[in-house]
């Protein structure tokens, strides 16, 4: 029986995506410009190998599929100005 309380309730299923710091700044300005309904959650910090660190950002919506589709432009888009501005 599936339980209509529960229905499109994700439990730790969000994205998750790394930020590089050096493009931190770049990226908060882009979560400015979201949709309302899109929320982006610190989760974690840490190191990368080459130097950097990083902070993990969980993405949250309305559905599993936008919080995805968020998550994957937000990360193309900040990994290209990071790899621009190496």
């Amino acid at each position: 029986m599936i339980r209509r309380e529960k229905l499109g309730v994700v439990n730790n299923g969000w994205p998750t995506i790394s930020v590089p710091c050096p493009v931190e700044t770049y990226f908060w300005r882009l979560v400015r410009r979201l949709e309302p309904d899109v929320k982006v959650v610190e989760v974690g910090r840490g190191y990368h190998n080459a130097g950097w660190a990083y902070i993990e950002v969980e993405i949250q919506t309305a559905s599993i599929g936008k919080a995805f589709e968020e998550a994957a432009r937000l990360d193309f888009e900040v990994m290209t100005e990071f790899e621009m501005s190496q």
